[in-house]
């Protein structure tokens, strides 16, 4: 479903952001917690569904499925392969 924002939701959207890459930043991705977050905007947990249509979609999770621990994405850059790298790839500000 593709649904635009208004310009309300879409600053919601920019301050739920903001502040979730803060507290990743600050915690780590995993210890932070949905609740964390939602509590943090003064929002209440669990939070309430826009549409019944995001529910009907999370009911089709078997129950008992467990969560699998993630691919790592990305490999850990050394502190000698950023300065290598600014370097190389900084350009006129580096």
């Amino acid at each position: 479903m593709d649904r635009k924002l208004t310009q309300r939701g879409e600053e919601r959207r920019k301050q739920l952001m903001a502040y979730a890459t803060a507290r990743f930043a600050q915690n780590g991705f995993h210890p932070t917690s949905v609740a964390e977050i939602t509590e943090g905007l003064g929002e209440p947990f669990p939070p309430t569904w826009p549409s019944v249509d995001a529910a009907a979609e999370l009911s089709r999770i078997e129950a008992g499925r467990a969560v699998q621990a993630p691919d790592v994405l990305f490999k850990k850059i050394e502190d000698t392969q950023v300065e290598e790298w600014t370097q190389r790839f900084g350009g006129a500000e580096a």
